[in-house]
């Protein structure tokens, strides 16, 4: 019997109203004729293909009685929309929509920017940096695993006993991003390190002097 795409099912992971980012998902579908009964025979298929978004698509297969299963791996975050057909028909509940979420943050692919962040920077001068969260794709964090991402922020002084480290607060400005602000009221040398849950992110830590304000501005 023909396949009757109304009657048809999708099913599987991706149907869930959102996706990790670079994760494999099962799309499953299931060929039905017009009287709801399985389509078997030999020329039926399914198609998945990408309408919006970006994601690899492994081509759902035959696994027994009009059954088909598939996989697709979003590529970036945010919206995603995938179309699956048979025959050339859109199967109900075409096209999928989830929304695609970052995976969680790694702090070996996050990284710091800003004039704060720099193997020389000027005492006595409000400075500032931001912290990109980052997951294993390389995409801005989101969603609910990035809500809690703590980057611990120290600047510790080197050769100034009397002075001791600070704890620098890394305030979430949106999009995977963390802003940093702090001073140095004294020259000399520092170490500024930023960590999530113990592990450095990249050029972590990081050796700065900082000097007199006219020494900073000469040669940038």
């Amino acid at each position: 019997a023909a396949v009757c795409a109304a009657n048809c099912g999708i099913g599987g992971e991706a149907v869930a109203a959102s996706l990790r980012n670079n994760r494999w998902a099962t799309v499953c579908a299931s060929l039905r004729d017009a009287f709801g009964n399985a389509c078997t025979a030999a020329g039926d298929c399914v198609h998945v293909a990408t309408i919006e978004g970006l994601a690899d698509v492994e081509q759902p297969q035959c696994v027994g009685r009009g059954e088909y299963t598939g996989r697709v791996r979003p590529r970036a975050c945010g919206a995603l929309a995938l179309s699956v057909s048979a025959r050339g028909a859109p199967i109900a509940g075409s096209p999928l929509r989830p929304q695609i979420e970052s995976g969680p943050t790694l702090a070996r692919k996050s990284f710091a920017e800003g004039d704060g962040w720099s193997a020389r920077v000027a005492s006595g001068k409000r400075l500032a940096f931001t912290v990109h969260a980052l997951d294993s794709a390389g995409s801005a964090a989101s969603g609910p695993s990035a809500e809690d991402d703590r980057f611990a922020v120290h600047i510790t002084p080197r050769a100034h006993g009397h002075r001791h480290a600070r704890t620098l607060r890394a305030v979430p400005v949106g999009g995977g991003r963390h802003l940093v602000e702090y001073e140095l009221v004294w020259p000399g040398s520092y170490v500024l390190s930023a960590t999530l849950k113990g592990a450095h992110i990249r050029g972590s830590p990081l050796d700065m002097v900082a000097t007199e304000q006219h020494d900073a501005s000469i040669g940038g």
